[in-house]
């Protein structure tokens, strides 16, 4: 009996921006980030995949710390505020 994939089984969140395309599957705990590639068949390169179901906890709360990190940094160079309410 063969298993169904992740991606077969749930529907990701979708981010695109205008260099990549990022899909968070929550229910399974992947994250995808593939390049633009307008040329190609279906418009992404080679991509990544992290896999948070096999970190530690405590890799996943770095992770955590540093992404947020990342994306404050960018909101304060971008609007002046660290945080933005939704």
């Amino acid at each position: 009996m063969e298993m169904s994939k992740y991606f077969e089984l749930e529907q990701p969140h979708i981010i695109r921006s205008m260099k990549n395309v990022v899909r968070i599957f929550m229910e399974h705990g992947k994250i995808q980030v593939f390049p633009r590639v307008d040329n190609s068949k279906y418009g992404i390169g080679r991509g990544a995949t992290i896999d948070l179901e096999t970190m530690d906890l405590q890799d996943l709360v770095k992770l955590q710390e540093l992404l947020n990190s990342a994306v404050n940094s960018q909101l304060k160079r971008r609007t002046g505020k660290s945080e933005i309410k939704y």
